[in-house]
């Protein structure tokens, strides 16, 4: 039996809508579930938790991760230049400039 780990975000990919957190699980059942309502914060303590707790095998994103960060429009993928990781993050809109174009 493989000692992977399987990393889920729970959302309906069809809305877009009902975010239900971020899953940990092995081939048979969830190890763990992060949701704290802000999938931000849920990712970085899901990451954390993986990175305290080696296992003998992968941690492995599902298509739910990058399928999230291409449907939702507010969160993007940045690389920590410190530990070489990717963390999902919010993105901030950036603030109209004065003679710039109006909505």
């Amino acid at each position: 039996m493989s000692g992977n780990r399987f990393i889920d975000i729970d959302y309906d990919e069809i809305t877009k809508a009902d975010y239900a957190g971020v899953t940990v699980s092995t081939l048979t059942e969830k190890v763990a579930t992060f949701f704290t309502g802000d999938v931000t914060k849920d990712f970085l303590e899901m990451a954390d938790r993986c990175m305290g707790h080696p296992i003998d095998g992968s941690y492995v994103y599902m298509s739910s991760v990058d399928h999230f960060v291409m449907d939702m429009p507010d969160v993007a993928w940045k690389r920590d230049a410190g530990n070489g990781l990717s963390y999902i993050v919010r993105i901030v809109e950036p603030i109209a400039q004065v003679g710039g174009p109006t909505p």
